[in-house]
């Protein structure tokens, strides 16, 4: 997957807030849903969620739709933020 791309994450879903290395933050998805991928990071796709860049474990997320213009993506993403 790449930025751009839209991806599944089901409820059992965890997202983590990771700093040098390290988790310093998680929280538990409480329902499925869809979420914008804005990178990769070793075994991570970074997500955009509730305003602020988390990740979230490659194994656990499914394609939903390839972003078409990777620009187009980008521009959105930061006009939301």
């Amino acid at each position: 997957m790449q930025k751009g791309d839209l991806i599944y994450a089901p409820s059992s879903a965890y997202l983590y807030k990771i700093e040098g290395g390290v988790p310093i933050d998680w929280k538990k998805l409480e329902e499925p849903m869809s979420i914008i991928v804005c990178g990769k990071a070793d075994k991570f796709y970074k997500v955009f969620y509730q305003g602020t860049t988390w990740h979230i474990l490659k194994k656990e997320v499914t394609l939903l739709q390839r972003g078409s213009d990777d620009y187009q993506a980008s521009r959105s993403f930061r006009k939301h933020q």
